[in-house]
């Protein structure tokens, strides 16, 4: 069989590598996804919870709801609970796998070609391009000639590799499970923190509605393992989520790695990386639906002017960079200096951050302006109604406060 040639092949089948698809496939040239799963969004891999933002980017979004949230309650170290009621939906636990078929629905309907069950075996430079090696699930094997890769496979991208690109270093590992007999208000998400519950990171429980729900921790080190920290968040004597967890009955357990940094240079001549692959995550919830979705399309904007223009050099593909530094990059590099800091705190100090912010004033401020998708806007305008806030560390006051320099898209 001879070697098959299209303008752009992208490795991965989730949100970012089908919103990348949908741009340049609408532009009339040839598209190739390729998934190594036999079926787009399973095995789940994610919490799937987001914002409108993520609903409104999607057809049909609102199908794919299982449950509103409408606040948070975040348990410290000492025991307190800091209660955040939005008293209206402020967040939405959705179809995880839904939400990528439909995504995938939406490349398909745009020109693009999915195969499931493809692994790439193998990326390659060639004179026009690159040339994919592909296996699929049935034991064939063949070659795909492109002008441009674009590797949406993960935080442990294999394209990013084969290409000579960065992939991200600062790395989550986290834990969920999930099933029925959850004791939560279903009004409310739960967040733990600590450094001896969740090193770097925290504990989440999320309802999702009917009974169900999934309770699951992310650790920063690798001192104690993920699924160790959880079992302990959710042991019956002791454990901080103990009593949400009494007639908790697990039926699901999801594993994976969250990264956290935002990959600075995502591209090459040829090839770009998105979504996991390039850290386009939020560093202080680990989420990365809605980042995906927007970097994807910038990636798929950019490789339509790239492949207009015959150009497919690093030159030319540092304009995705740039217009995703414009964009949210911004707000990714501001929440990651946060996130630094939070790492630096003790849990005395976590204890004392989360009374501090247990003001009716403060609270009120999270509700009129809180937002997953951009936490720094309400942190700074939290450090100016409250200075207090510095005290806990003087890099507090740089994170939220000093400015960020982007490069303008060419």
């Amino acid at each position: 069989m001879g070697t098959r040639q299209v303008d752009v092949v992208i490795v991965g089948g989730g949100p970012a590598g089908f919103a990348a698809a949908a741009p340049i496939a609408a532009a009339g040239f040839s598209t190739l996804v390729v998934e190594e799963h036999r079926r787009v969004g399973l095995p789940i891999q994610c919490s799937g919870l987001v914002t409108s933002r993520v609903l409104e980017m999607v057809p049909s979004g609102s199908e794919l709801i299982h449950h509103e949230v409408e606040g948070v309650l975040v348990h410290d170290p000492r025991g307190r609970c800091l209660h955040v009621d939005g008293r209206r939906p402020r967040a939405y636990v959705i179809d995880r796998a839904g939400l990528d078929q439909c995504c995938q629905q939406s490349a398909i309907a745009a020109g693009a070609t999915v195969e499931e069950g493809v692994r790439a075996t193998a990326v390659e430079r060639t004179q026009r391009g690159v040339r994919l090696h592909l296996s699929a699930s049935k034991g064939t094997t063949r070659t795909i000639d492109a002008s441009l890769v674009i590797g949406a496979d993960g935080v442990q991208s294999n394209v990013a590799r084969w290409m000579g690109l960065r992939r991200p270093r600062d790395l989550a590992a986290a834990v969920e499970w999930r099933g029925a007999g959850l004791q939560i208000d279903p009004r409310f998400v739960a967040v733990f923190i600590g450094t001896t519950v969740a090193p770097g990171f925290f504990g989440w429980a999320i309802p999702h509605g009917q009974g169900h729900g999934a309770i699951g921790v992310g650790s920063c080190t690798s001192d104690t393992p993920a699924l160790e920290l959880l079992r302990r968040l959710t042991a019956q004597e002791g454990g901080y989520a103990g009593p949400m967890t009494t007639t908790f009955s697990r039926q699901q357990e999801l594993c994976g790695v969250i990264p956290l940094d935002l990959v600075a240079k995502p591209y090459g001549d040829n090839v770009m990386t998105v979504g996991d692959a390039a850290g386009q995550t939020k560093p202080l919830s680990g989420g990365g639906i809605y980042t995906g979705l927007v970097c994807g399309r910038i990636c798929g904007q950019t490789a339509v002017g790239a492949l207009g223009a015959h150009d497919l050099s690093a030159d030319r593909l540092k304009r995705y960079a740039q217009a995703v530094d414009a964009g949210v990059g911004k707000e990714l590099r501001a929440a990651y200096r946060l996130r630094k800091v939070f790492r630096q705190l003790n849990d005395q100090q976590l204890s004392d951050l989360l009374e501090t912010l247990d003001d009716r004033g403060l609270l009120q401020m999270v509700i009129a302006h809180g937002d997953i998708d951009f936490p720094g806007n309400l942190a700074a305008r939290m450090l100016r109604a409250a200075p207090a806030l510095a005290r806990f560390t003087r890099p507090f006051l740089r994170a939220v406060l000093r400015p960020t320099t982007t490069l303008a898209p060419a």
